[in-house]
């Protein structure tokens, strides 16, 4: 899978400053900033819960993806049941860096089964049809797998030429969508490095999570990722135009 030599210099343009930008916009602006950070500690401080793993994503899907399901409703039951289902599994994700994992062939083949379970549970459905939501999706495993897995909607995917169409192109689309935010992640680390002269790109990254979290005026207590960081920047950036509001 090639990327788009285009995007890829659109996002060589990028700087720490503007994810500091528009992630402050994000905090200033958007009200629900609160349910990511209690879903994902909901998460994260049960991961040996399956249920209250299920919590957590039900949690981020009603306050984050309501208006998918106005349509018909998620199962919570088939959401528990995809995380029993891969409950062993997740521990190892939950430990991944997108900046030091090879989004090739093996990882492909390991994240697929997972991400088409969780797909596949966090569909709405009513009595005329079923619909599954990529965007769920991501959301979901954004929680289990923090530094791993970045979130998406329609119209960041858009912007980085990863839009799905149908949800059986979901997959492929995704992962496209991974490789451009581990190189964005991997130049934003490498920049923060260069700037402070530090050697060790785990603590730089550390470091400029902290840095992007209190400049924007995040006050929630959680564990931010850069993933995370940069989800506010798309979202400010690509989401909110659509509704009329230009963030950053």
């Amino acid at each position: 899978m090639s990327l788009d030599p285009e995007i890829l210099g659109i996002i060589r343009g990028m700087t720490i400053d503007d994810i500091k930008k528009c992630s402050k916009a994000f905090v200033e602006n958007e009200r629900r900033g609160y349910a990511y950070a209690d879903a994902l500690n909901e998460v994260q401080n049960n991961s040996e819960k399956p249920d209250r793993i299920c919590k957590g994503i039900c949690d981020l899907l009603d306050a984050w993806h309501n208006s998918f399901y106005r349509f018909g409703p998620y199962d919570e039951a088939k959401i528990l049941e995809a995380v029993e289902r891969h409950h062993k599994e997740l521990p190892g994700l939950r430990t991944k860096n997108i900046r030091s994992v090879e989004l090739g062939d093996d990882f492909e083949a390991q994240i697929k089964p997972i991400f088409d379970s969780f797909l596949n549970a966090t569909a709405g459905t009513n009595r005329r049809f079923t619909r599954r939501t990529v965007t769920g999706t991501s959301k979901s495993l954004s929680l289990v797998a923090p530094n791993l897995c970045p979130m998406c909607d329609e119209r960041i995917s858009q912007a980085y030429d990863c839009w799905w169409v149908l949800s059986d192109f979901g997959f492929v689309e995704y992962v496209k969508f991974m490789k451009y935010m581990k190189v964005l992640a991997e130049q934003l680390v490498s920049e923060y490095s260069q700037r402070h002269m530090i050697r060790d790109l785990g603590r730089a990254e550390m470091l400029l999570v902290e840095e992007v979290k209190e400049y924007s005026g995040d006050r929630y207590q959680y564990r931010k990722s850069l993933l995370k960081t940069i989800d506010e920047y798309n979202y400010a950036k690509h989401t909110m135009p659509e509704h009329g509001k230009r963030w950053c």
